[in-house]
C-alpha cells in the first residue's frame, strides 16, 4: 500500500448500513479532508447521500480528489458513463479500459451494485492499519488508490466524454444531412450530390 497521505480510500461493505456507521466514525478522524458515501439505487442511479468536508468554505481546501469524483457523478460525464441517468453512449465507457486493477473510476462503477454503496475517504496521514481495522470491524474491505491516479482517471473520463460528445455531434449532423438529402430526393425526384 502506498503512503496513506497519497491515497483515496474506497470502503465497501456487505451491509450498506455499515457504510453509514463507518462514515460517522471517519468524521471523527482529524486527518480526514473529505469523505462521501456514493450509493447506487435499485434503479441503477448513483447519488451522494452523505458528504463531509470539515474545512468547507475555507481557503485552505480546494476540492481534492474526492471532490473531483463526486463532481463528475452528477454531471454529464456521470450520465455518459452510466453512473447517473443511464448509459448514453454505451460502449464508450469500455474504450477507456483501466490499466491498473484499482483505478478510481473502475472501483466506482464496478463495485457499486444496485442497492449498494461505497465510502470514499481522503485523509492524508491516516494509517493503513486503522483503515483496515475500520473495514474489518464493520464487515467490509478497503482499497487504497493513489490520489494522483484518481485525478488522472477523472481527467481521462473528462477527455473521453468530450471526445464522445464530439463524435456524437458529428454523427448526428451527418445523419441529419443524409435525411435532408433523402427528403429532397423524394420531393424533387432526384438526388442531391453529397
Amino acid at each position: 500500500m502506498t503512503p496513506p497521505s497519497d491515497n483515496v480510500l474506497f470502503f465497501t461493505f456487505t451491509d450498506p448500513s455499515a457504510a453509514y456507521r463507518a462514515f460517522s466514525e471517519i468524521k471523527a478522524v482529524p486527518e480526514v479532508t473529505r469523505a462521501a458515501i456514493i450509493e447506487r439505487g435499485e434503479d441503477g442511479v448513483l447519488s451522494v447521500p452523505e458528504d463531509y468536508e470539515p474545512r468547507a468554505g475555507t481557503a485552505a481546501l480546494t476540492g481534492g480528489a474526492i471532490g473531483a469524483l463526486v463532481g463528475i457523478l452528477g454531471g454529464p460525464i456521470g450520465v455518459l458513463f452510466g453512473w447517473g441517468l443511464g448509459t448514453v453512449v454505451g460502449a464508450t465507457a469500455d474504450t477507456e479500459e483501466a490499466e491498473h486493477a484499482h483505478d478510481a473510476l473502475t472501483v466506482l462503477s464496478k463495485n457499486v451494485d444496485d442497492g449498494k454503496n461505497l465510502l470514499l475517504v481522503e485523509a492524508p496521514g491516516y494509517s493503513p492499519a486503522a483503515a483496515d481495522d475500520l473495514a474489518g470491524r464493520l464487515g467490509g474491505t478497503v482499497v487504497a488508490v493513489p490520489v494522483e491516479e484518481v485525478r488522472e482517471e477523472v481527467d481521462s473520463a473528462e477527455r473521453a466524454a468530450e471526445e464522445a460528445v464530439r463524435r456524437a455531434r458529428h454523427d448526428h449532423r451527418k445523419q441529419r444531412r443524409h435525411e435532408f438529402r433523402e427528403k429532397m430526393d423524394t420531393l424533387f425526384g432526384r438526388g442531391i450530390p453529397a
